[in-house]
């Protein structure tokens, strides 16, 4: 779904390498790079950049939000990458000084994904979880709405379920830089 919705769009592209499991046949960022006009990647796993580097047009990778600047974009996209996060506002905080458009976030949805990641075994009462180990929390649409919405002004458009993940697509709301200037009868 991803790449055709990016198709020659500017992109900046958050969890770049998919690491700790960079599979460079099945890396989103090097689909992305095919289709989008303009890709930026951004991951803390900056080690693995070397693996993915020479199958890009344009290997602009950076280990932190911050390194990537003024540039607009127009998608964010943050697939699979919010449930890894232990400071989710700080991190909102980060995204919301990129200069884009819309925003997309997909995450594991708890509910869709329960069937195969959750057991209570009734003989030893015991609950069993098979969660990915770098991952701090599952989210729902709900608390995926209530994450966003408490640590960014940013609009929340749609909700998808993909797969095993749950979509949305987010824009930042229109901002005037420029005060208005009221003038009084007179005045030239």
């Amino acid at each position: 779904v991803l790449p055709w919705i990016c198709e020659g769009k500017s992109i900046l592209h958050v969890g770049c390498v998919d690491s700790p499991i960079t599979n460079v046949e099945l890396n989103l960022h090097i689909r992305l790079d095919k289709v989008a006009s303009h890709l930026v990647g951004v991951d803390p796993a900056t080690e693995t950049f070397n693996e993915i580097r020479p199958l890009l047009r344009n290997p602009d990778l950076f280990g932190e939000i911050s390194e990537v600047g003024s540039e607009f974009f127009d998608y964010l996209l943050v697939p699979e990458v919010l449930e890894h996060i232990g400071n989710p506002s700080e991190f909102l905080r980060h995204l919301n000084s990129v200069n884009f458009r819309k925003a997309i976030f997909t995450v594991p949805d708890a509910f869709v994904c329960s069937d195969e990641h959750f057991e209570y075994r009734e003989g030893n009462e015991m609950f069993y979880e098979a969660v990915h180990p770098d991952h701090n929390c599952w989210y729902t649409p709900y608390t995926l709405r209530s994450t966003l919405s408490k640590y960014t002004d940013w609009l929340l458009e749609e909700f998808y379920f993909i797969d095993m993940s749950t979509m949305v697509v987010c824009s930042k709301p229109a901002r005037s830089d420029v005060k208005s200037e009221t003038h009084q009868p007179g005045d030239s």
